[in-house]
């Protein structure tokens, strides 16, 4: 009892809010939970938010306590916490960060990336296109190596016309159009 006498007002009123054992009901029904599985929820919900559980073992706790599987245990415990614990989240962030400093350091030091002790290799230079007539040198290179000669495309065939492409394609449509009206004349 005098946990619960040092608690915030809004710790108070969650814990004893008939909104809160609503919104426990609905997940466990939700969840299709039984009756007893919902108690020990609750329960779990209470030893959450006095500090007895570290926030990150909780859904592993409620998975045990529940006898159901890791991700439904994970989905309850976001459901709980996305949908009951607006308004109390800066009391739990607070007594998370009382009960379990280094739980909670070592969360940070797992979260941020470990600066580089090393040096790095050296950065990678964008490669510049020759120049004509570096370009020319080495295909004359090329040629003398392998004394093939190297083929390259001359000429870039100009695209069609959107006048031109349209007609094109009128053409095939009839085209297309005279067969399937052969075909379906009766043979005589």
């Amino acid at each position: 009892m005098a946990e619960y006498a040092s608690m915030s007002s809004s710790l108070k009123n969650y814990l004893s809010s008939t909104e809160t054992a609503a919104s426990i009901a609905t997940v466990g029904s939700n969840y299709r939970l039984e009756d007893n599985q919902v108690y020990r929820m609750a329960a779990t919900i209470r030893e959450l938010i006095t500090g007895k559980i570290f926030i990150k073992d909780f859904p592993v706790t409620l998975s045990s306590k529940l006898g159901v599987d890791d991700l439904k245990a994970g989905e309850i415990a976001n459901k709980i916490i996305s949908q009951s614990f607006g308004p109390i989240i800066e009391d739990v962030k607070r007594i998370q960060r009382n009960k379990f400093p280094d739980k909670i350091q070592q969360l940070q030091k797992e979260t941020k990336p470990e600066t580089l002790t090393q040096p790095t290799a050296k950065p990678i230079e964008p490669r510049q296109a020759p120049t004509p007539a570096q370009q020319l040198n080495n295909d004359q290179q090329l040629m003398t190596d392998d004394k093939r000669p190297i083929i390259k495309p001359t000429e870039v065939k100009p695209q069609l016309k959107i006048n031109e492409a349209q007609r094109s394609l009128e053409e095939e449509l009839k085209k297309v159009a005279s067969v399937i009206d052969l075909r379906n004349k009766p043979k005589e």
